[in-house]
């Protein structure tokens, strides 16, 4: 059996964004015949617009905006600090997959916040990694810590790069084919974000369901977009001007090796070690970069200068990468002694980034079936079911408080109940100062003790058992048919640098409820509550019941 991968463009045509068209679908038609949903993915030609990064700089004629960006939540709302948030799957606020034969499938209301954080648990850490850096995501170049290139790789931005030594790169020279700019990418997600149907089915009989229209609404309010963060300080080789004067000028480049990076050991600031072509590849510079120069001069800090990189060369004579800037800092003289010096990646505060898609498609991975294979594929279906998980979402409003109760019904084969709370406008979820929670079912309480969901270090610096909470996920995982591979993380970004806020927010949190699955309704109370004087603070709070179904087929059609 071999696979035909068929594209389907949209009906509606580009531009897709929050200020032109915010909806699509696409007609699926059944003459597909059986189809890999499972492998099937979502396509987005697409582009990002980055703006207002520091227009008033010294430097405001170079393009402050190549800066790299992703699809990526924003640790406490700042645009510079990404969070995993599952890729490009955020640009997908509510769908839907409807038969033109037997009417709606399925729905999926805010997929992106309860998927991008339903799905964190089901990826070990170096796969998520792997996986954002295809679907544009976004993902720290590396995890070894004596490699402090802390810019992630984008889709959106080509980077001008070093690739040998005494191979000089030039931003300016347009000639070149390696200089810095922004690009129109594909990233792709898999088809279970419109359709749960496709969650795990390989052999889906698209001629007994007939034609499917998917539909798709993209997200218009929620931050789903960032770049890498900045603030990663590099040393420079200390310096005494020469010939004109200009700090970071041709006559008086920039020379960098690989280091620990400063900010704190100013005693480490002369490089030693020498640059090869395999350390190149983790060099945290490109030409058309942002940066930041900060210097002292005769011992004296100086004014911070803005400005971009204008080229790169790694000198194999001297071991060091010479850097030129586009602009140099007024007011040095020749002789004059610069140490401490340091380079950085600036993001200013009044950078926008705006996604555009272009063009839009389905990849459906169709089954080329033998005559025989066809004949068995039709007559397993005289009774053949394909189960795949349900969602159903409730929304509620948790106002600021320190103890929070909620009572909501759930329907007869409910499997579980995840409880999100992830702050207004974001889309990881978080603990946000709570410290225990409970659920009761028909007035009995599911455990015989508050459920701790504390930070994994508190406010003293004292570890926190977090075991039965532990235990409550891989359940509610198990009892849904699927595997926990990792628990979650309260860490603030993609350099898992951890903070008092770190721990609170963005950590994808959320609060499992493990139900009986029995033919009645059930009424449930779920409990939230901080310790001592602390509150939580008013956000969207998404209860998503799971419901295990299955299509079910008799005599090659589907029963209803």
């Amino acid at each position: 059996m071999s696979i035909k991968i068929k594209r389907i463009q949209s009906v509606e045509s580009g531009d897709f964004n929050v200020n032109a068209r915010t909806r699509a679908h696409f007609e699926v038609p059944a003459s597909l015949g059986f189809t890999d949903l499972e492998n099937s993915q979502v396509v987005f030609r697409m582009n990002m617009n980055v703006t207002g990064n520091d227009a008033d700089s010294v430097d405001a004629a170079n393009n402050m905006n190549l800066l790299p960006s992703y699809f990526a939540g924003r640790a406490q709302g700042n645009i510079n600090a990404p969070l995993d948030i599952g890729g490009c799957q955020a640009l997908i606020r509510n769908a839907s997959c409807r038969s033109q034969e037997y009417g709606v499938m399925n729905e999926q209301r805010h997929q992106n916040v309860v998927n991008g954080n339903l799905d964190y648990y089901k990826k070990y850490t170096s796969e998520a990694g792997a996986w954002n850096n295809f679907n544009g995501g976004g993902n720290e170049l590396t995890h070894n810590p004596n490699v402090y290139n802390k810019i992630q790789p984008s889709p959106f931005l080509a980077m001008g790069k070093l690739q040998e030594l005494d191979e000089l790169i030039d931003q300016d020279d347009t000639n070149a084919g390696n200089v810095t700019q922004a690009v129109v990418a594909e990233v792709r997600c898999p088809l279970r974000h419109l359709d749960r149907m496709a969650d795990g089915t390989r052999q889906f009989p698209n001629l007994a369901v007939g034609d499917l229209t998917y539909r798709l609404e993209f997200e218009d309010v929620r931050a789903i977009t960032a770049t890498c963060p900045d603030g990663q300080l590099y040393n420079i080789e200390n310096i005494t001007l020469a010939t004109d004067g200009q700090l970071g000028g041709a006559n008086n480049p920039l020379k960098y090796s690989f280091n620990n990076p400063m900010p704190d050991n100013a005693a480490n600031n002369n490089n030693t070690e020498n640059v090869n072509e395999a350390a190149l590849d983790y060099l945290p510079f490109y030409v058309g970069m942002p940066v930041a120069l900060n210097y002292k001069k005769g011992g004296v800090a100086q004014t911070q200068h803005l400005t971009t990189i204008k080229s790169l060369n790694a000198n194999a004579t001297t071991s060091k990468v010479e850097i030129i800037l586009h602009s140099q800092p007024a007011g040095n003289n020749i002789g004059d002694v610069m140490t401490e010096i340091s380079l950085a990646l600036h993001v200013g505060t009044g950078v926008a980034i705006a996604y555009n898609v272009q063009e839009l498609f389905v990849e459906m991975h169709c089954l080329q079936l033998t005559p025989q294979q066809l004949q068995q594929a039709q007559s397993a279906m005289s009774s053949l079911q394909i189960p795949y998980n349900e969602h159903r979402l409730v929304q509620k409003v948790l106002n600021v408080t320190g103890d929070y109760s909620e009572t909501l019904q759930i329907e007869p084969g409910c499997a579980g109940v995840a409880v999100l709370t992830p702050l207004n406008n974001r889309i990881a979820s978080c603990i946000d100062k709570a410290r225990f929670y409970r659920f009761s079912i028909e007035g009995r309480y599911t455990t015989n003790r508050d459920v701790q969901i504390a930070p994994l270090i508190n406010n003293a610096g004292l570890s926190q058992g977090r075991q039965l909470h532990n235990h409550l996920l891989q359940k509610f995982y198990g009892n849904l048919g699927e595997q926990l591979v990792r628990f979650d993380s309260p860490v603030q970004d993609y350099n898992h640098a951890e903070d008092a806020v770190g721990l609170e927010e963005d950590s994808h949190s959320f609060y499992p409820l493990v139900t009986p699955i029995v033919g009645n309704e059930s009424i449930v109370n779920f409990q939230l509550r901080c310790e001592g004087a602390d509150t939580m603070q008013t956000k969207e709070i998404f209860y998503v019941a799971v419901y295990p179904r299955s299509l079910n087929f008799k005599d090659g059609r589907l029963v209803m």
